[in-house]
C-alpha cells in the first residue's frame, strides 16, 4: 500500500467510515497543482414512465432500463490554459444503489433546464459511448475517465444511461456533501520558483527559530478525559495520518492546570517542540501577587525540561470577549512582563514568549496596543482563519488573513508564527485543498518571515477545521507537511 493510499484508509477509520474499495477509484482522489475541480452546474434524471415529470431538485441520479431511467449532469470548464491531460468524472453511488453492471457515459446537448427537464424534453445525445462502467459498490465513488470528451474550456453535459438491468442510483448535487465532481489535469505545470535563500540574521538567531525553512506544527484536538497512554495514540495516529512527526505539537493549558505534566518529555523525546497555550486569568490579579506560588512552580517545572519550549500565554487579549480579563493594553503588558520575570528569577531562561493577538487586530490596530515590547517577545504570533462559508464571511486566502502580522513582525525584526490558522470544507470541490497550497507557497516565497505555522485541527458545534471528511484536503495538507521548507 502507497503512503497515500494509506493515509486515506487511515483516515476513513478516524472518521468512522470505511471507503470501501471498487473497480474505479476511491475519491475525491487529491488534486495536483495542474488540476482543477469544478462542481456540476446541473443535473437531473429523466423517466420514460413519467415522461412529463422533472426531477430537478431530486437529492439522487437514477439510472435503469426497466423502467428506462436515464441522468443528465453538466458542467462549464473554465481557466484551463494547458493541454488536457485526463478528465475524470467522479459520482457517488448512492446508498442501494450498487450494481454488477454500471451505466455508460455519452454526451449530450447543453441546452437544457434543470428545473423543467424530463423525459421528453431531454436533451439529445451528441456521440458514442465515452465510458462504461462496470460494478458499482454503494457508499463509494466512482471514476468514470471521460477524456475525450473534455478537451479544453467550455460547458459539457454527460448523460448516464443504463446497459443492463442493473439499476444506479448516484448523488445529486442538491445533496450537501459527496456532490458530483469533474476533474481535469493538464500537462504538469512548471515547479514554483525556488524558496529565496535565507541570509542569517536577528529572526534566525530567536530561541527556538529554524535555521532554515519554517516548523511545522498542529493543535490536534484530543479529548482531556483519555489516559496518557491513550492521548499518546491519538497524537502518532494522527501523524501516521499526515505520514511525519510534527515538528510543533501544540495544546492548551488551562490557568490553574498544573505542568508539566508527560506531555512535554514524551513530545522532546521524540522529535517534537512543546507549545502550551496557557490560558488567561485577570492581569491584575497577576501583578497583585495573588498567583506568585502556582506562577513559580510552573517556572521550576519547566526549567526541570532542560530543552527550550514554547510558552503562548493569554493569546487573543485583543479580541472584546477576553476584555474584561485583559482589564487594559497596559494591564495586560504589566501581567506580561511579570510573569516572564519570574520565570527568569527561577532560571526558566528555556522558554521562547509567544504573543499572540488576533490576525484581525493588526488590520484594525486593536493588536498593537498589547505589545509588550521588542526586549519582551520572542516571536511575534497570530491566530487567523478563513471564515467562509460560514456566517456570510468572504473568502480569505492565508496570505491576506496574515499580511499585516507579517508585516509588523519584519517591522520588530521578530519571526512570525501562526499560532492557530484554518479553513473549513467549502462547497466548490477542491477549494480548500487549494487554500492549503496557497499557504504553503506564501509562506515558502512571501511571508518569509513566518517561521512556525501551526494548524488548528479542531472542531465545535458550528465550525470543522478537520480533514477527516475530505481527503484531498487531507492530502495537501500532508504534501505541505512533506516539503524540504517545512522540514528544517
Amino acid at each position: 500500500m502507497s503512503v497515500r493510499a494509506g493515509r486515506r484508509r487511515l483516515s476513513a477509520l478516524l472518521a468512522g467510515t470505511l471507503l470501501a474499495g471498487l473497480t474505479a477509484a476511491v475519491g475525491p482522489a487529491p488534486v495536483s497543482a495542474a488540476s482543477f475541480s469544478f462542481a456540476a452546474n446541473a443535473d437531473a434524471q429523466v423517466s420514460a414512465a413519467s415522461p412529463g415529470t422533472n426531477y430537478g431538485k431530486a437529492k439522487t441520479m437514477g439510472v435503469g432500463t426497466t423502467p428506462q431511467v436515464e441522468s443528465y449532469v453538466r458542467f462549464d470548464v473554465r481557466n484551463v490554459t494547458e493541454t488536457v491531460r485526463t478528465a475524470r468524472l467522479r459520482l457517488f453511488v448512492a446508498s442501494g444503489g450498487g450494481t454488477v453492471d454500471g451505466p455508460a457515459v455519452f454526451t449530450a446537448g447543453s441546452t437544457w433546464n434543470e428545473p423543467k427537464v424530463n423525459w421528453t424534453s431531454r436533451p439529445a445525445r451528441t456521440g458514442g459511448v465515452v465510458f462504461d462502467a462496470g460494478a458499482l459498490a454503494a457508499g463509494t465513488w466512482v471514476e468514470f475517465d471521460v477524456t475525450s470528451a473534455v478537451q479544453g474550456n467550455g460547458t459539457v453535459t454527460f448523460a448516464l444511461v443504463g446497459t443492463s438491468t442493473d439499476a444506479a442510483a448516484f448523488v445529486s448535487r442538491e445533496e450537501k456533501k459527496n456532490k458530483p465532481v469533474l476533474v481535469v489535469e493538464t500537462a504538469p505545470a512548471p515547479p514554483p520558483p525556488p524558496p529565496p535563500p535565507v541570509e542569517p540574521g536577528p529572526i534566525r538567531d530567536v530561541l527556538l527559530a529554524p535555521a532554515t525553512g519554517a516548523w511545522w506544527g498542529v493543535h490536534h484536538k484530543i479529548s482531556a478525559s483519555l489516559s496518557d497512554d491513550a492521548k499518546k495514540q491519538a497524537i502518532t495516529d494522527f501523524e501516521a495520518l499526515i505520514s511525519r512527526t510534527m515538528a510543533i505539537d501544540h495544546y492548551y493549558e488551562p490557568w490553574g492546570n498544573i505542568f508539566p505534566t508527560f506531555r512535554e518529555s514524551w513530545d522532546l523525546a521524540n522529535g517534537r517542540i512543546p507549545m502550551i497555550s496557557w490560558a488567561k486569568t485577570k492581569t491584575t490579579d497577576i501583578t497583585s501577587g495573588q498567583h506568585d506560588a502556582y506562577i513559580r512552580a510552573r517556572a521550576n517545572g519547566i526549567e526541570a525540561l532542560g530543552q527550550p519550549v514554547f510558552i503562548r500565554w493569554f493569546w487573543e487579549m485583543d479580541g472584546s470577549r477576553n476584555a474584561d480579563v485583559a482589564v487594559s493594553p497596559s494591564a495586560y503588558i504589566a501581567a506580561w512582563k511579570y510573569l516572564r520575570a519570574m520565570f527568569a528569577a527561577e532560571g526558566a531562561t528555556n522558554v521562547a514568549w509567544v504573543w499572540c493577538p488576533n490576525a484581525s487586530g493588526f488590520e484594525d490596530g486593536s493588536a498593537q496596543s498589547f505589545y509588550p515590547g521588542d526586549d519582551q517577545v520572542d516571536w511575534v504570533c497570530s491566530d487567523g482563519y478563513n471564515w467562509y462559508p460560514s456566517d456570510n464571511r468572504a473568502y480569505q486566502s492565508f496570505e491576506e488573513k496574515f499580511q499585516a502580522h507579517h508585516d509588523f513582525a519584519v517591522a520588530h525584526g521578530k519571526p512570525a508564527m501562526a499560532g492557530e490558522y484554518g479553513s473549513q470544507e467549502m462547497p466548490e470541490a477542491g477549494r480548500r485543498a487549494q487554500w492549503l497550497r496557497d499557504a504553503a507557497d506564501a509562506v515558502q516565497h512571501r511571508l518569509t518571515n513566518m517561521l512556525a505555522v501551526v494548524y488548528f485541527h479542531s472542531y465545535s458545534a458550528d465550525y470543522n477545521w478537520q480533514f477527516y471528511d475530505e481527503p484531498d484536503a487531507l492530502d495537501a495538507f500532508a504534501d505541505m507537511g512533506a516539503l524540504p521548507y517545512f522540514n528544517p
